[in-house]
């Protein structure tokens, strides 16, 4: 990560329609998280979102992707572990907390109803070579998911870094980025370099006063 802002590279997270299993370089020259990377998403989920993208197509919204992955494979586990690091945000209809958010007089999430609907479809489909095969199944609705805030930036970010191990889409300072530029506050390698500086051998402590008021030094 590291080197990458050095070179003035983006990390992205991931994301089911750019990612692959391991880093890989978008259209933009940009590098993607690797789905496999991701901490609760299998081996089989991540195959399973690879082979049907190749085969058919970007997902154009979560009830396409819903609707088209193997539930067995890309499981409750997989979804939730996918929308906590943004691997969802390709969809612009819903974000993040949404897919958590359970409100009064509810008791599923964003989540559930999405995996409910994805079954219903699955289900309705499979009912096609059935008894009722020659009749017309009607289209399962799609849900309303309710509204709710966006998460604070260090939720979103704490929530991000448990699935991927890392920071991506911000820092949780980044909040301060005003206050630390203009009120003259110091970095901890400036306070670790102060220290050492004064734990300095063969210095008077005049000495060392003048060298830490000195702006030059």
């Amino acid at each position: 990560m590291e080197e990458c802002k050095r070179m003035g590279i983006d990390v992205l997270p991931p994301d089911v329609n750019e990612s692959f299993k391991g880093f890989a370089v978008n259209k933009q020259g940009q590098i993607r998280f690797g789905l496999a990377g991701l901490k609760g998403v299998g081996e089989g989920a991540v195959e399973n979102l690879l082979e049907e993208r190749t085969k058919n197509g970007p997902y154009s919204t979560i009830w396409d992707m819903i609707k088209r992955v193997n539930q067995r494979a890309v499981n409750r586990k997989s979804l939730e572990a996918m929308a906590m690091s943004g691997a969802f945000d390709c969809f612009t209809e819903l974000h993040r907390a949404q897919y958590f958010y359970k409100p009064e007089n509810d008791n599923t999430t964003g989540l559930e109803k999405i995996v409910k609907f994805g079954q219903q479809a699955s289900a309705g489909s499979s009912g096609a070579g059935s008894l009722f095969g020659e009749m017309e199944m009607p289209d399962v609705v799609p849900p309303k998911i309710p509204a709710c805030d966006h998460w604070p930036l260090t939720i979103k970010l704490n929530n991000e870094r448990d699935i991927t191990g890392i920071y991506i889409s911000g820092h949780p300072l980044d909040d301060y980025r005003f206050e630390l530029k203009y009120y003259n506050m110091n970095t901890i390698r400036e306070v670790l370099d102060y220290q050492q500086m004064l734990q300095a051998p063969g210095e008077d402590k005049k000495e060392r006063n003048a060298r830490s008021a000195s702006p030059f030094m």
